[in-house]
């Protein structure tokens, strides 16, 4: 009977053990499942002001409850600080990258904790040249899938620093095919890469011209004008022998003043803030500055491309359209002089006159205003200047309008 009591008693010793050997790995299993899911992607919410990257992460460490590895003093966290900002429930990766913005600080999950480490950058150089060996100056050297790169210099050399890791290397220079280099490592080590590139065949010439096509091949709306039929007007700038000259060309003057240029508008305005001058190309070569100083006896032509099939030969520039001038240039042949000049005498029309009062309608007017005041304005007490008691002996007087403006000779 007593063996059988104390082998029950061993059997429920060992139960008891088995039964707890299990919960305990089921606590750890548990714990371990737990600690697997602190991942990048868990979601916070978390505020951050202009504080430290130090107090920052360790805030965001309480608060997520993710465990952080790192070493502070290394990284120098006390010395970089964040900027404001909120996160509303952001993936604990979004929030990471935002703080070490800028900070070379990069993160990543490793053994059930998110590591912050330095970003290291390495080299990477070399030369590019062509078939023969020459050296191809200014060739592009970028990594693929980011913002890093460079150019060859003088001597086709390249230097390009980068973050330390694996990367596709892209080579290209015009008129040679273009070059990838996969899996390039770069690391603190120089990375040596020499490249000779291959021709991607000849390059077919191209020729832009201006203002030179066919009449009979032109689609687009223009006009031309020459410049001998304007030779009877004598005028100072070019623009006002334009005026009314050239259909859906408007020219105008916006302002009275001596010298002053003219306002283009070709088909009408359109823009409501903006210029709507167009564009002047003298002799193929456009002009961005003053053109009113342009000496109107020294053109020959113009020619007005009035649609935006001019936009096609100079860009945005031309969607006010374009004012082609052409200049007199030496012709073969016999040298001939010429010689042109005019006389004239300019004034104001008698319509746009002004009206004014003489001597006599002054002091009468004067006089009567006196009067006035005296009848039905009596406690203002009027008094009436002398000079203005007798209007008639004053007579016509002088008419400062006419001697102000008098007639005077142009040429």
């Amino acid at each position: 009977m007593n063996f059988y009591t104390q082998l029950l008693k061993q059997i429920m010793r060992i139960t008891f053990l088995l039964i707890s050997i299990l919960l305990t790995i089921g606590l750890i299993s548990v714990k371990a499942t737990e600690v697997n899911g602190q991942d990048l992607n868990k979601q916070v919410s978390f505020t951050v002001g202009r504080e430290n990257l130090s107090a920052a992460i360790k805030r965001l460490q309480a608060q997520s409850g993710v465990g952080f590895a790192y070493d502070e003093n290394y990284l120098g966290l006390a010395h970089l600080f964040t900027e404001p900002n909120s996160f509303v429930n952001e993936s604990l990766s979004a929030v990471l990258t935002t703080l070490l913005q800028n900070s070379r600080i990069n993160f990543k999950e490793e053994a059930n904790n998110i590591l912050l480490f330095r970003i290291t950058y390495g080299r990477i150089t070399g030369k590019v040249v062509d078939e023969t060996g020459a050296p191809l100056p200014g060739a592009s050297v970028a990594l693929a899938g980011t913002s890093y790169g460079t150019i060859t210099d003088s001597q086709g050399n390249f230097v390009l620093s980068a973050p330390e890791g694996t990367y596709t290397v892209a080579i290209s220079f015009v008129g040679f095919k273009k070059m990838e280099f996969p899996n390039t490592k770069i690391t603190p080590k120089p990375t040596l890469l020499n490249v000779n590139m291959a021709g991607a065949g000849q390059l077919k010439e191209v020729t832009v011209t201006y203002g030179k096509q066919r009449q009979r091949d032109i689609t687009g709306s223009l006009a031309v004008v020459s410049g001998t039929d304007l030779l009877d007007k004598p005028d100072n700038q070019f623009a006002q022998e334009l005026q009314g000259k050239v259909a859906g060309v408007e020219v105008t003057q916006n302002n009275g003043a001596p010298g002053r240029g003219f306002q283009f508008k070709i088909r009408g305005a359109t823009s409501f803030s903006l210029s709507n001058q167009p564009l002047f190309v003298i002799d193929g070569l456009p002009i961005t500055g003053d053109i009113n100083n342009i000496n109107p006896d020294e053109i020959e032509s113009f020619t007005i491309l009035k649609d935006a099939a001019a936009t096609a030969l100079y860009g945005s520039r031309a969607s006010n359209g374009v004012v082609l001038i052409t200049t007199k240039h030496a012709k073969p042949g016999d040298a001939k002089i010429t010689f042109d000049a005019y006389y004239g005498v300019q004034g104001i029309p008698q319509q746009h006159r002004y009206q004014l009062m003489d001597a006599q309608q002054w002091a009468q007017f004067e006089n009567e205003y006196y009067q006035d005041k005296l009848t039905y304005e009596p406690g203002t007490n009027p008094t009436l200047n002398p000079v203005y008691a007798n209007p008639s002996r004053y007579g016509v007087g002088t008419n400062w309008f006419d001697v102000v403006t008098r007639r005077a000779p142009t040429e």
